[in-house]
């Protein structure tokens, strides 16, 4: 019943964010419940999972790291959901652009006010060499026109950026589409800028807070 799913799904929050339980799995299957148009009038279950994920995620680094590990499992799943799914219905752009809002390192600063977990190498970094060898395993996959959006909204660190740019390289080198290679050559244009200033970055977390607000916001009313 939609009751008991609301139960689980309101107790795996609440034992994943005292850190009892850490599973991307089953966070991975809480994006897709969250998504899923079963649940549309299931207005306590959106509240409950729309108020844990921006929570859970700029609590610590380890915890946007768990978010990392769910990312592509949970898109390989909207991509190979049938036909007859409900899942199949689900806008997969828009679960991309919750995943990188809620795994932006300055998330973490805006929440804390810390520095500790802004480290050099972020979960975006990560993030995106990850993209680079998906993208990389298929060159003439559908799938690379969105992973390839996906990396010119990262958020990436200016150092560390060799083996990123060498990844770049090679997909400019085997992917023949254009509108991807475009989302390549952009993310090439903004690792060789300068360190964006302290107002610049400042912009940006209030930028990131207001677009995480309003997809929980519009997800919540769907």
């Amino acid at each position: 019943s939609s009751d008991l799913r609301t139960e689980a799904a309101e107790g795996l929050a609440k034992l994943m964010f005292s850190g009892r339980l850490i599973s991307a799995k089953l966070l991975s299957r809480l994006v897709l419940l969250w998504y899923n148009p079963l649940t549309e009038d299931d207005t306590r279950l959106r509240h409950c999972l729309g108020a844990f994920f921006p929570i859970y995620a700029y609590a610590n680094r380890s915890n946007q790291e768990i978010f990392e590990e769910a990312f592509l499992p949970t898109l390989s799943t909207l991509f190979n959901a049938p036909a007859v799914s409900p899942l199949a219905d689900v806008d997969i752009g828009n679960v991309t652009e919750l995943f990188v809002d809620l795994t932006r390192p300055s998330g973490l600063m805006s929440q804390k006010g810390k520095s500790s977990d802004y480290q050099s190498f972020t979960v975006h970094d990560s993030l995106a060499i990850k993209l680079c060898n998906e993208i990389l395993k298929d060159p003439s996959a559908p799938d690379i026109r969105l992973y390839s959006k996906t990396l010119s909204s990262l958020e990436l660190s200016k150092e560390n950026t060799n083996d990123l740019l060498a990844l770049l390289d090679e997909i400019l080198e085997k992917v023949k589409d254009r509108i991807c290679q475009r989302a390549i050559e952009k993310v090439k244009t903004q690792l060789s800028k300068c360190d964006i200033p302290d107002q610049g970055q400042n912009e940006v977390v209030a930028e990131m807070d207001s677009t995480a607000s309003e997809q929980v916001q519009q997800n919540e009313e769907e």
